[in-house]
């Protein structure tokens, strides 16, 4: 029997370069809330353009210019998984020299329960050195963190309520709705990922 579809939750990891050597992620969980094609490939595919055409300028505009989008990558929670992978040549939109990797700002996905469980973490990629000051983001590059975090959260109405951004809980093996987010207004020291291995 195939894997229906309906309501799968896809595990997508959007993943791109450093300036200088290196690579970063970050991993968002879309659940599929109408039925599509029917075929599971396509589906990935399409959520995979959805991304591309409505989420990515939302990452490039809190990106220094010397980071890059290289790649989407759609798999299923299933074991084994399956996934497609789209290639993408894009670069951050803001001038200037990169914050360190480890410095970055971080954004809270948060469903309608209270819980680490219910909670999405992401570290965006490094911005430009102009972005920060001592008091925090400034006022541009929080503006536009905050609209990153709005454009995951409106995902279902930017694809005719076909996807749906959602926390998705190891523990709980349970998707939840992301109906809120928060931007951190300090920078955070994350500690170090590399591709697989989470946002």
């Amino acid at each position: 029997m195939g894997i229906q579809m309906l309501n799968q939750v896809f595990r997508v990891s959007i993943e791109g370069s450093l300036p200088v050597q290196g690579q970063w992620v970050n991993v968002v969980h879309f659940k599929q809330i109408a039925a599509l094609s029917g075929v599971l490939f396509d589906d990935m595919a399409d959520l995979g353009l959805a991304i591309e055409t409505f989420l990515l300028s939302f990452w490039q505009d809190v990106m220094a210019d010397s980071c890059s989008i290289d790649r989407v990558v759609i798999r299923t929670l299933t074991d084994p998984p399956q996934g497609v992978q789209r290639a993408v040549t894009l670069t951050g939109n803001n001038t200037g020299v990169a914050l360190p990797p480890q410095v970055a700002a971080l954004i809270l996905l948060n469903a309608d329960f209270l819980g680490r469980s219910f909670q999405g973490r992401l570290y965006t990629p490094p911005n430009a050195v102009s972005a920060w000051a001592n008091t925090g983001w400034v006022g541009t590059a929080y503006g536009l963190l905050g609209d990153l975090a709005q454009a995951l959260v409106d995902f279902p109405t930017a694809t005719d309520e076909a996807w749906q951004t959602v926390v998705w809980s190891e523990k709980l093996a349970a998707a939840n709705p992301v109906t809120s987010k928060f931007v951190i207004r300090d920078a955070r020291t994350q500690r170090r990922r590399t591709v697989g291995r989470g946002s």
